[in-house]
């Protein structure tokens, strides 16, 4: 991922945070910026509880506050877990799939 920023020429306005998306949101207002693509891609078995969906659906949700306005949460997920049209504060802008794993688009 870091290879590819720097490829790409987004080192200076990208960012790349490691942790638990369960505290993401903390972080990022702690760092005090906003982000135009959040990639959420847990491990798919999170999924299978919904309690942990709600937590997650509630992490990236948390992050509004530091999204720009035209900002864009990427989620990753198997095929047999449907996201519905509107998760986290944004609505459904696309979806593809490929071979057993879907990405989800969701927009402001």
């Amino acid at each position: 991922l870091r290879r590819n920023i720097e490829k790409l020429k987004f080192g200076p306005r990208a960012a790349v945070l490691h942790g638990d998306a369960f505290d993401a949101a903390r972080v990022v207002r702690r760092l005090g910026r906003t982000f135009d693509l959040i990639f959420v891609d847990p491990p798919y078995a999170m999924y299978d509880d919904p309690a942990t969906v709600g937590r997650l659906e509630a992490a990236v949700a948390g992050l509004a506050a530091s999204r720009s306005p035209d900002s864009l949460a990427v989620v990753e997920h198997r095929d047999t877990q449907a996201l519905p049209e509107t998760w986290a504060g944004g609505s459904l802008t696309d979806r593809r799939k490929y071979g057993g794993t879907v990405v989800s688009w969701y927009g402001r």
